[in-house]
C-alpha cells in the first residue's frame, strides 16, 4: 500500500493525475477496505490541492460510499473547481470545445448521484444555469 501511494503521489505531482487515478482503478481489488479508503483521500486531496479537480471530483465521489456526510462539502468544491477551469478556458480560442463539454457532462454525472443531498441539488441547478447562460452568449 504505501508503495502505491507514494506512485500515485507522483503521478499527481508530476501533473499525471489520470495515470494515479487509472493506477488506483487497476489495483484497488487488491487492498482492504480501509487501504481503499485511505488511498482514495490521498489521491483526492493531493488532486485538489495541485488543481486536477475532475479527478479529484471522481476520488471525492468513491470517498462518499465510506462516509457520504463527510466528503460532500469536498465533491461540490472539486466540482466548482473544474467549472471554473472550464470557464477560464472557453475565455481562450484555442480550446477543444468537445473536451470542455464532456467535463461539463461528467461532472454533473458525478454530482446527480448525490442529488438526494439539498446543498448538491443547489449546485447543480446552479452550474446548469450558468452553462445555459453562458451558451446564450
Amino acid at each position: 500500500m504505501s508503495y502505491t501511494a507514494n506512485l500515485c503521489r507522483a503521478m499527481i505531482y508530476n501533473g499525471h493525475a489520470h495515470k494515479a487515478w487509472n493506477t488506483f482503478d487497476k489495483i484497488s481489488c487488491h487492498f482492504e477496505k480501509n487501504e481503499i479508503e485511505a488511498l482514495l483521500q490521498i489521491i483526492a486531496n493531493d488532486c485538489f490541492i495541485k488543481g486536477e479537480y475532475i479527478v479529484a471530483a471522481m476520488a471525492f465521489d468513491a470517498l462518499h460510499e465510506f462516509d457520504s456526510d463527510t466528503y460532500t462539502e469536498a465533491l461540490i468544491s472539486a466540482s466548482i473547481g473544474v467549472f471554473r477551469d472550464v470557464y477560464m478556458k472557453t475565455q481562450n480560442e484555442d480550446i477543444d470545445l468537445h473536451r470542455e463539454e464532456k467535463l461539463y457532462i461528467e461532472v454533473i454525472n458525478i454530482l446527480s448521484k448525490h442529488k438526494t443531498k439539498k446543498e448538491v441539488k443547489h449546485v447543480i441547478s446552479v452550474l446548469k444555469r450558468w452553462k445555459s447562460e453562458g451558451e446564450k452568449k
